[in-house]
């Protein structure tokens, strides 16, 4: 399985710097994972697809389905034979992929 290794130094010389590194945190945050839905009567009905370590994979089943207080979770499998658990949280409104 592929893996992802990030280093890097910062020097903080002042307030612009503090702000660059700002910028630079929030686009790590924007590659982070995620999970594409089918949404009917209510959000994360149907999972399509997750993106995990920067590789998207589309789901070929949802092998379990489970909820819980301001939840949702699902066990996948993907196309390529890869499982996942899934869980969608309402609050702080994010999905949570772990790898099984």
């Amino acid at each position: 399985m592929p893996q992802s290794v990030l280093s890097f130094t910062v020097f903080v010389g002042g307030q612009s710097d503090i702000f660059a590194l700002h910028l630079f945190m929030e686009s790590l945050y924007n590659m982070a994972d995620s999970v594409e839905c089918r949404s009917d009567a209510e959000y994360a009905e149907r999972p399509l697809s997750l993106t995990w370590q920067g590789v998207r994979y589309e789901i070929a089943e949802i092998v379990s389905r489970w909820r819980g207080p301001s939840e949702k979770g699902f066990r996948v499998k993907t196309t390529d034979g890869q499982a996942f658990d899934l869980t969608y949280r309402e609050v702080p409104d994010e999905w949570h992929i772990q790898p099984i």
